[in-house]
C-alpha cells in the first residue's frame, strides 16, 4: 500500500514538473517606415513619469527581427528606434508594449502621424493597453479640454 502510495505521488509530481511553460522571450516580425539598424527594449519603470530603463538592443535586418531573451519578465516595455534616455527624440519615437514570456509576432510600423505603433498578434491585452491610450490621450488631451474651458468658463 505504501509502495502504491509513493508511486502514485511520484507519478503526479513528474507530471506535473513536466508542463512546459515558456521561459525565453521571442519577438519575430518586421519594421515599417524605419531606415534604423537597431531598435531598443527598455524597461518600464514608471510610465506616468516616463522612467525606463535600457536593457537590451534589437537588431534590425532587411527590415525584419528575431530576437531571443531567457531573463526577461511578463511586464510593460518601451521600444524606441533611440538609445539616448536624454534625447527627446527617445520617448517620441516610441511606443510602449506589454510582452510575456513565449514567442511573440510584431509588426513596427510608423502611423500616420508619424509616430511608433507596435501590433503584437494574438495577444489581447496589448489591443486593450493600445485602447486604453487611445482614451487616456483623448481624456489629458489639453486644447479639447481648453477650449471646453473657454466654452464653458469665458
Amino acid at each position: 500500500m505504501k509502495k502504491t502510495l509513493f508511486l502514485l505521488l511520484a507519478a503526479i509530481t513528474f507530471m506535473a514538473c513536466n508542463q512546459k511553460e515558456a521561459t525565453i522571450f521571442t519577438l519575430n516580425g518586421s519594421v515599417e517606415g524605419y531606415n534604423t539598424s537597431a531598435l531598443y527594449l527598455f524597461e518600464v519603470q514608471n510610465q506616468h513619469y516616463d522612467f525606463i530603463k535600457l536593457v537590451d538592443t534589437i537588431p534590425v535586418t532587411n527590415d525584419k527581427i528575431s530576437y531571443s531573451n531567457d531573463s526577461l519578465e511578463t511586464q510593460l516595455y518601451f521600444l524606441s528606434t533611440q538609445a539616448d534616455l536624454y534625447n527627446p527624440e527617445t520617448h517620441e519615437q516610441g511606443a510602449y508594449v506589454f510582452l510575456r514570456k513565449g514567442d511573440h509576432d510584431l509588426k513596427v510600423i510608423k502611423n500616420d502621424q508619424k509616430k511608433m505603433q507596435v501590433e503584437v498578434k494574438n495577444f489581447p491585452l496589448q489591443a486593450q493597453f493600445i485602447e486604453f491610450t487611445k482614451e487616456k490621450e483623448n481624456i489629458g488631451n489639453r486644447k479639447v479640454l481648453d477650449s471646453l474651458d473657454q466654452l464653458f468658463y469665458a
